[in-house]
């Protein structure tokens, strides 16, 4: 098996572990630990307990917590060093799940759980180190969705003068390959909570690199270190050291081209497209760097092109299309509802200038609040700055990290 990749090994070896505990449940040692009041029976694998709680177990446990979701606490097996539960998933129906072992934590959405109702056979969730697998019957690896993404956390401690705003989960893609950067990630009261779809191994990371000259004390500063820490924006010169201190340029007045957006954007949702090879507009090769970022937009929906089957990808970009490619991106990550009456824009002089295509979009950002205009005016057809597409893209990570504080800063 030369040359399989680290999270690959770590994968198989839980399948692998999954598959032969039924072999060995009626030798292993094991014992009982309270878990959200009840005394839920586990049998040891080398270090690993494996907790097998019955349905009247799982379904006393609901009840007791009402509404609220039952933290699932697997660190009372004495000595274990990892740990996993054996649970049906229908028992959760309507409820989503949390479960926790050293430290670390993973929220199931009750979505998630739903669908794994549909298929028979029992749901295994394993802790390892800081990381976490979802399989079925130890055979089929499981992940979530964009819509319904897991959460996954782990306590940290934020070195004296970092910024919270710089930490971030990052994904250990293995050996061969980089470690991926979780855009849905944030660091929030002494831990840091990732938004993902992907079982496997994760470490928070301070990703402080330096500041941006020509941002700083300036209302974009924030949004641009935020992003710059995600992997979604970065600046438009290499980092230099001077006068003590990493500095880069931004360029926060240049304006953003239509490609540009299109891969922060892809950035931002962290979707990767599964096509290949079919040029998604006539203008756009195949050997351009923003080609699978187009590719994947266009799939997705959240591009649709311009006249005679182009997209125009050096063009620069409006602030409507700006807005209405990030309303699309919102929508397939379940984070706003289209708006019924476009009340919300009929306060603004340059309301008329808006096109009818961009109507609905701009009208549910507006209402969601994430839209204010520019003295009394919305300016659609203005060039959109990159201090404009880092502010938007910035309020889209907090609201879905769900800090609430949210209005566009004007100039």
């Amino acid at each position: 098996m030369a040359g399989t990749s680290k999270p690959l090994c770590l994968t198989l070896a839980f399948l692998s572990m999954f598959a032969l505990l039924s072999l060995f449940s009626a030798h292993a040692a094991g014992g009982t630990a309270e878990v959200c009041g009840e005394m839920l029976p586990y049998r040891l694998e080398g270090s690993s307990a494996i907790f097998y709680p019955d349905g009247a177990q799982l379904r006393r446990i609901l009840e007791k917590y009402g509404e609220r979701a039952p933290d699932f606490d697997l660190s009372g097996a004495e000595g274990a060093k990892s740990a996993a539960i054996e649970l049906d998933p229908s028992v959760f129906t309507g409820s989503p799940l949390l479960i926790s072992f050293g430290g670390c934590s993973l929220l199931i959405p009750e979505e998630i759980l739903s669908s794994l109702s549909a298929a028979p056979g029992k749901i295994a969730v394993a802790f390892q180190d800081v990381g976490f697998y979802v399989t079925r019957d130890g055979r089929e690896a499981l992940s979530g969705d964009n819509i319904h993404p897991f959460i996954f956390s782990v306590p940290y401690f934020l070195p004296d003068g970092a910024s919270p705003d710089s930490v971030v989960m990052v994904s250990n893609m293995g050996e061969s390959d980089p470690a991926h950067i979780i855009p849905r990630s944030w660091y929030r009261d002494g831990r840091v909570f990732a938004k993902t779809v992907r079982p496997g191994a994760y470490t928070p990371r301070n990703l402080t690199w330096g500041v941006f000259s020509d941002t700083k004390n300036r209302w974009m500063d924030e949004a641009a270190l935020y992003l710059s820490a995600r992997g979604v924006m970065q600046g438009v010169t290499n980092p230099v050291f001077a006068h003590g201190v990493m500095t880069a340029r931004f360029a926060p007045e240049m304006p953003v081209t239509r490609a540009e957006f299109t891969v922060m954007l892809m950035r931002l949702i962290d979707v990767r497209p599964e096509a290949a090879g079919t040029p998604p507009f006539s203008d756009a090769p195949q050997d351009a760097v923003y080609f699978d970022s187009l590719l994947g937009a266009k799939s997705l929906g959240i591009v649709t092109g311009a006249d005679g089957g182009r997209f125009h990808p050096d063009a620069p970009l409006s602030r409507q299309d700006m807005l209405v490619m990030s309303f699309r991106a919102m929508k397939r990550l379940g984070m706003i509802k289209a708006s019924e009456t476009g009340a919300a824009l009929r306060g603004h002089s340059d309301f008329g200038d808006i096109s009818g295509y961009a109507a609905v979009p701009l009208a549910s950002l507006a209402e969601a609040g994430l839209l204010s205009g520019i003295d009394g005016k919305l300016c659609p057809l203005k060039t959109a700055t990159r201090a404009e597409a880092a502010w938007l893209l910035f309020d889209i990570l907090r609201r879905d990290a769900g800090r609430t504080e949210s209005v566009i800063p004007t100039n």
